[in-house]
């Protein structure tokens, strides 16, 4: 008789943290709460820095690898964690290659659920479009925030 201790593969998942496990089949929405670097213990006791992403509106947080960071940065037109507060991401189960083989695993859609956005007055959006000229906004994160009238997409179009 062996001595050997052994791992149960359901040892292996962190269930402090939201995984393909907490996915029943629907996607699960979060509003971003903050994203931050965080030191986690992993379930062999060691501990790494890792990208978290607290929620609003969902019971767990997140452990963001890099594929689903780059997802919300270019859904959003921001590479800034700060900026990502606020932010809607529908989240889904999917299989992918790791390891060598097919697992399952926590994504980010690659559009943002169908939220309806705030809309914006006109001395706002005057404001946001002075400072996209002089490079400190973007269109594409002033389209990510605000639901625009056809007249002021009008206006954007012409910067």
């Amino acid at each position: 008789m062996s001595t050997e201790v052994l791992t149960h593969w359901k040892d292996n998942f962190n269930y402090a943290y939201l995984g393909a496990y907490s996915i029943d089949g629907t996607d699960l929405i979060g509003t971003i709460k903050q994203v931050k670097k965080e030191s986690v213990t992993g379930t062999n006791g060691k501990s790494e820095e890792c990208t978290i992403c607290y929620f609003s509106d969902l019971e767990k947080p997140m452990i963001l690898n890099k594929t689903n960071c780059k997802i919300i940065s270019k859904m959003y037109g921001t590479p800034y964690i700060e900026e990502w507060a606020g932010k809607q991401i529908s989240l889904y189960k999917a299989n992918v290659s790791a390891f060598g083989e097919q697992i399952e695993a926590i994504r980010i859609r690659s559009e943002a659920p169908n939220a309806e956005l705030p809309s914006i007055n006109e001395d706002r959006l005057d404001k946001a479009i002075g400072q996209i000229e002089v490079g400190k906004y973007s269109v594409e994160k002033l389209l990510s925030t605000f639901k625009l009238t056809d007249s002021q997409m009008k206006k954007i179009k012409t910067i």
